[in-house]
């Protein structure tokens, strides 16, 4: 009957005769389960999207310095200091953007820094073996270049589909 309802904040049942509408108790666990649920709201609907674009930024800047610094390509674009702290804040960050369009985006460029890091490794290796026959002397500086292009245009695409609010690319 009506003598036992259960309220919205605990599941224990009171009588109907205790319940006071505009008690403080009452209010308060209404406003506080509000509130609750607006936080939740909030942390849903509002991904980290600063963070991804400062990912963005200091991925391109690595990217670039990696091409035009003293007219020399440096080993692995994403291995400095802006690349190294880019992937750390997209990795902390990931988790936060869980289930939104902006995951996918730090996904896309952990990958690149990871990518990156594994082919320049390979022309390293490879340039350095090649360097006893004079060809790694040719292929060590082209072959980084070419990762560094990769990774202006991974940050290119990836920014672009980032700017339309769209999972990243492919």
């Amino acid at each position: 009957s009506s003598s036992a309802i259960a309220t919205a904040s605990s599941c224990r049942p009171v009588r109907a005769s205790n319940i006071v509408i505009g008690t403080p108790v009452f209010r308060r666990n209404a406003f506080s389960m509000k509130s609750k649920g607006r936080r939740l709201a909030s942390r849903i609907s509002s991904p980290p999207i600063t963070a991804a674009l400062i990912v963005y930024a200091l991925f391109a800047i690595a990217a670039i310095s990696g091409v035009v610094s003293s007219g020399l390509v440096t080993f692995a674009p994403l291995v400095v200091i802006a690349g190294i702290v880019g992937v750390i804040v997209a990795y902390v960050k990931r988790g936060e953007a869980q289930g939104t369009w902006v995951a996918s985006h730090f996904d896309w460029l952990i990958a690149t820094f990871w990518w990156s890091l594994l082919w320049s490794l390979i022309v390293v290796v490879v340039g350095g073996i090649l360097i006893l026959v004079l060809v790694g002397l040719i292929i060590i500086p082209v072959g980084l270049a070419i990762v560094s292009i990769w990774v202006i245009y991974r940050v290119v695409r990836g920014y672009l589909a980032f700017n339309r609010s769209e999972p990243r690319p492919g």
